[in-house]
């Protein structure tokens, strides 16, 4: 299900990467837009439509964003549904929380099944929920 937003949305400012592309040409200003989907990310800033992509959100959604592209499992990102949580609950100065990752904040209390012990090492990952 997903969340309402709780803070108004700015999207559709520039309603197309060839809007962007003009937009940038005529301001003499950097063009960024936040896009959560890695392919279109990659080709508006190859093509010159944007000067670079925001993509805080989606790394709060799935810290493990950058390491699902960079290993070809893009169809495995957890997405941000931009519902803002994670914004308004800053700006009320309250913990970070996200509607998408509900670990968000406590890392360090979510379990781990330990797979094994090697030369001193702990080889550990996430527990399946």
């Amino acid at each position: 299900m997903m969340q309402k937003a709780c803070l108004p949305q700015v999207n559709n400012v520039i309603p197309s990467l060839s809007g962007a592309r003009g937009f940038r040409e005529i301001g003499h200003v950097p063009v960024t837009t936040s896009l959560h989907n890695p392919n279109a990310a990659a080709s508006a800033v190859r093509d010159r439509y944007k000067d670079m992509v925001s993509s805080s959100r989606a790394f709060i959604a799935d810290p493990e964003w950058a390491n699902k592209v960079w290993q070809n499992k893009a169809n495995a990102i957890k997405k941000c549904v931009r519902c803002n949580r994670c914004i308004f609950e800053l700006i009320n100065s309250r913990h970070l929380r996200c509607s998408v990752n509900k670990d968000v904040g406590f890392e360090r209390f979510v379990f781990h099944e330990i797979l094994g012990v090697r030369k001193g090492t702990v080889h550990a990952r996430r527990r399946s929920k």
